[in-house]
């Protein structure tokens, strides 16, 4: 059964085209299926989930998904984040681009991966 979306981020998503609220629920499924027992909640303004510390950040925009943070700097994730714009912990994904599925799997583990660590990412 899928969970509800807290009342905050339900508001947030108000905002929204049906089209980018659809795009928006399938990251939210990524991310729930990686990691189910992360929280949900708005930090920094936008929907965040949180497993012990800030998990991954989802930020809507009328021509992009913002996705925080990306591991830009990574040897895994450098070459293939090349092809999106973006600062230098961000990942910019346009509204009439295919969501990159994997990519935004492999940003969660491997964020999952520096929580559980405690390094930094």
């Amino acid at each position: 059964m899928e969970k509800s979306l807290p009342p905050e981020i339900d508001q947030y998503l108000s905002a929204f085209k049906p089209e980018v609220q659809q795009r928006f629920a399938h990251i939210r499924g990524l991310i729930l299926e990686i990691v189910p027992e992360s929280t949900e909640g708005i930090r920094y303004g936008v929907p965040t989930w949180i497993c012990k510390k800030n998990l991954i950040h989802v930020g809507l925009y009328p021509h992009h998904i913002g996705i925080y943070p990306a591991p830009r700097t990574h040897p895994d994730f450098e070459s293939e984040l090349k092809n999106f714009k973006g600062g230098k912990g961000t990942l910019q994904i346009p509204h009439g681009q295919p969501l990159p599925v994997d990519l935004l799997k492999r940003i969660v583990l491997y964020r999952l991966e520096v929580i559980q660590n405690k390094g930094r990412g």
